[in-house]
């Protein structure tokens, strides 16, 4: 981003006319002192969101039912799960909303392969699972559903998580009026920076992303207001 948005400025800053100064003493006074309560409040939101992840890796629920172990029956049934090698890792269960929810539709996709590698015909439908795969599948929707709803989690955990959306909403008000705020100074624009580089929490700027992406359009348009006034 340094790279993107240093060279403009420098080319462009030196032909601008000059801005008329604040009660501050600093044409830019307004914006660098609303870049640092956007650098403050985003640094709030990130304690806070940690509290809360926290908190989150304490929840605990219920030891897992033996109903919601799998079953090889349960591929003869024909219940839909994914064996993908993302999954070889960890023991396969019913123990997610990602493997039960396949289960929760009237119809279940089926799809099946003909031919060979050169000459190849899918064929997907959706059929009505038998009795048996639909008992089966109830039985684990029901299951899952109590055993998930065992969650518990520290005291205090939904306040501190209220308090961590009020704070990001905050950092978002913020932002948006630190980017549509024209910079008029080098320092309004390094401002802007530094609001980035915060959202980088103190790592190198290598993409533009997120806070990143905004405050480079952003300064994009201050280069180009400062451009057309010279």
């Amino acid at each position: 981003m340094n790279s993107l948005v240093a060279l403009p400025i420098a080319a462009a800053v030196p032909t601008a006319m000059p801005a008329l100064p604040t009660a501050d003493g600093h044409p830019d006074a307004e914006l660098i002192a609303l870049a640092d309560q956007c650098v403050s409040a985003w640094k709030a939101w990130c304690q806070q969101d940690r509290l809360v992840n926290k908190m989150d890796e304490q929840a605990s629920r219920l030891p897992l039912p033996q109903v919601l172990e799998w079953r090889e029956e349960d591929a003869h049934l024909g219940l839909p799960v994914n064996k993908s090698d993302k999954l070889k890792s960890r023991e396969l269960a019913w123990d997610c909303e990602y493997f039960v929810g396949k289960l929760r539709p009237a119809k279940w996709p089926v799809s099946t392969m003909l031919g060979d590698n050169e000459d190849m015909t899918l064929f997907y439908r959706l059929v009505e699972p038998s009795p048996a795969a639909r008992a089966r599948a109830d039985e684990i929707i029901a299951a899952f559903d109590s055993w998930w709803a065992s969650e518990r989690y520290p005291r205090g955990f939904r306040t501190a998580k209220r308090k961590a959306n009020k704070l990001y909403r905050e950092y978002e008000r913020l932002e948006e009026r630190t980017s549509h705020l024209r910079a008029t100074t080098i320092e309004g624009m390094m401002a802007k920076v530094r609001c980035a580089r915060a959202y980088a929490d103190g790592l190198e700027i290598s993409d533009l992303q997120g806070c990143a992406e905004v405050m480079a359009l952003s300064l994009f348009e201050d280069i180009g207001h400062l451009a057309g006034r010279a």
